[in-house]
């Protein structure tokens, strides 16, 4: 029951969608109601605005509980005395297992999404490719996942690593004959410093090697 409210007081109805927050609204007698939906009509979010990492694990956070709530329904149908009812069952265990996928998708692209976030804002290797920190370029990797071919090294990476902007941290500027330069990480350092004719990877910090 709503108590009595003076003038001006503002009442926040909060809950999951098909709670009943818009009868209880009615019942309220309130003088004017204004839900979220009615915001998002006014204000929508514009086409160029870019999801952020947060959004996709607040989805994460949602397919977690929607899939707590198919496995408790599934345990309830099960402790059922009905056989019947019993049997309704059998869709639940991979309706459960495909959230489950549903949620490791989110959590790639979040993380996917981070690391593009991050190199793009320049706090990391921008190398459109990844390599090992510890032995360069030796990854390879299949089904989006990658992992170092140096003997003996166990490093493994849950992405396609190969086709993703590298995301290490800097280390070390990398510079051509022609005096073109960029930053890098120490693996990609470490593979430039085989390949370039007439360059330079000088450790970031150093005389010559500090970020401009």
């Amino acid at each position: 029951m709503l108590r009595s409210n003076g003038p001006g007081t503002l009442v926040a109805a909060v809950g999951p969608g098909a709670a009943g927050k818009n009868v209880f609204a009615a019942g309220a007698r309130s003088v004017s109601v204004v839900c979220l939906d009615s915001l998002r009509e006014r204000n929508p979010m514009s086409d160029d605005q870019e999801p952020t990492p947060a959004e996709l694990r607040a989805l994460m956070t949602e397919a977690d509980a929607l899939q707590r709530r198919i496995l408790d329904i599934s345990e309830r149908l099960g402790a059922s005395a009905s056989e019947d009812v019993r049997r309704t069952r059998f869709r639940l265990e991979d309706a459960a297992g495909a959230v489950r996928t549903v949620r490791q998708d989110l959590d790639e692209t979040a993380g996917d999404l981070a690391r593009v976030r991050a190199v793009r804002d320049g706090r990391v290797c921008a190398v459109p490719w990844g390599v090992c920190p510890d032995h360069g370029n030796t990854l390879t990797g299949t089904g989006g996942r990658a992992w170092c071919t140096a003997p003996a090294c166990t490093r493994r990476w849950g992405y396609d690593r190969l086709a993703s902007p590298c995301g290490e941290p800097l280390t070390h500027r990398v510079a051509d004959a022609d005096g073109g330069s960029f930053l890098a990480c120490t693996g990609h350092a470490m593979d430039a410093s085989k390949r370039l004719v007439d360059g330079t990877v000088t450790p970031l910090g150093t005389e010559d090697g500090g970020r401009d």
